[in-house]
């Protein structure tokens, strides 16, 4: 079975322009499903893609990255998804370029961890694509909770190469700040960086 993997994506700058479209793009997921797939948003009335041609892991695995992704909740600027293996880097690309044609500088910022969590990282996206992005793997999150934290480090078994109970109760009491602090501190100033360069080519137009 697959680790899943949960993504969540805020437009940082969303104006009533890029919200409207925005709104349009959700309209196309149907709700009627039990999960609401993110590939729904490529299917616009009378066009060319099919809700059926959607359903399809060749499909995912080709437009959205993952071979399966579904939406966990949308709001009119942020969602969460689902996904297996890996975040749906290609899925949201295409998505803030579809914003993008009605709001040139919008601006994505992008987290995301894998359930274990074996990964995690984030992104920011413009309507030129990916703009920065970064992802840590397990062992150097537990190195640097253990650089930073002497009482789980010593609960480290180096030999087996695991952690003790009472360590995988602590290290669990704390990774998932210690993502959130990453993330913030990887993402804060890139996100920041990317909506001045975005808003300086949108005042060039």
């Amino acid at each position: 079975m697959a680790n899943h993997v949960r993504t969540n994506v805020r437009f940082v700058n969303i104006d009533e322009q890029g919200l409207a479209k925005l709104k349009s793009l959700y309209e196309r997921v149907r709700t009627e499903d039990h999960n609401r797939w993110f590939g729904d948003l490529w299917v616009a009335p009378g066009g060319d893609i099919t809700y059926e041609e959607t359903d399809s892991r060749s499909w995912y695995i080709d437009n959205v990255g993952p071979k399966w992704c579904y939406f966990e909740d949308y709001e009119d600027d942020y969602f969460t998804t689902e996904s297996a293996w890996a975040y749906p880097e290609d899925g949201i690309v295409w998505l803030v370029a579809q914003i993008a044609k009605a709001q040139p500088n919008i601006v994505a910022e992008v987290r995301y961890e894998d359930e274990m969590p074996n990964f995690f990282g984030g992104a920011v996206i413009t309507a030129d694509g990916l703009y920065d992005a970064f992802e840590t793997e397990y062992d150097e999150m537990r190195q640097d909770i253990m650089d930073s934290n002497e009482e789980i480090a010593a609960e480290w078994d180096e030999e087996n190469e695991e952690f003790s109970e009472t360590g995988n109760d602590l290290f669990y009491d704390v990774v998932y700040e210690h993502i959130s602090e990453v993330q913030d501190n990887m993402l804060t100033e890139c996100v920041n960086d990317a909506i001045k360069e975005m808003s300086e080519i949108s005042d060039d137009k």
